[in-house]
């Protein structure tokens, strides 16, 4: 290491923290935790979105199916009368 990057490594190492800094560092980490729990509420709503989504889907498909069993059914007493 040359003297100058000593002396400079040296001036950099010999700056204090500013006490604003730990309350920075503070506030980032609260930040950082409150997003990682927003994330997963997220995610927990998304995830019951999806389930009521698809169960929505079986229901509608179900209701449906039914519905085209009733047609054929009244086609074919129309067709037998």
């Amino acid at each position: 290491m040359t003297a100058a990057a000593t002396a400079s490594a040296a001036a950099a190492a010999a700056v204090p923290v500013p006490a604003a800094f730990d309350s920075y560092r503070s506030k980032l980490k609260s930040a950082e935790t409150a997003l990682t729990f927003v994330r997963a509420e997220h995610r927990k709503v998304l995830d019951g979105l999806h389930e009521e989504i698809r169960r929505l889907q079986q229901k509608c498909a179900g209701t449906e199916r039914e519905r085209e069993k009733r047609y054929y059914t009244r086609k074919q007493k129309e067709a037998s009368t």
